[in-house]
């Protein structure tokens, strides 16, 4: 039992290991590197796009995302059809593309469909 316990300590302190590595990789990131870091997860700068939450405009940032939808009308049919069996290989909900917008300036992101 002590076994157990022991690992579960080792793994926990891993983990935060892990994590206070990772806030050092960020806080130590040059203006240029964290922009790169922005463009490669949020997409490039569209000037156009003002940001609900701030209102600040030339800092929102845009990509092309898939991103879950709702229930696919096709998909429940196979699933009916098949007793199931579909639902195991596809799923029920259908992806659809989005846009998908985060402002630089509050870090807020939402999704434009």
């Amino acid at each position: 039992m002590w076994y157990f316990i022991a690992i579960v300590v080792i793994f926990v302190i891993c983990l935060i290991g892990a994590g206070v590595t990772e806030s050092n990789k960020k806080a130590n990131q040059t203006p240029a590197q964290k922009r790169a870091a922005d463009t490669a997860q949020y997409g490039p700068v569209n000037s156009s796009l003002v940001c609900p939450h701030c209102q600040a405009s030339g800092g929102v940032r845009t990509k092309a995302v898939k991103k879950k939808q709702g229930i696919s009308g096709a998909k429940a049919t196979g699933a009916v059809l098949t007793a199931g069996f579909s639902v195991l290989a596809t799923g029920l909900s259908k992806k659809g593309e989005m846009l998908q917008c985060h402002c630089s300036n509050c870090s807020v992101t939402w999704h434009i469909a």
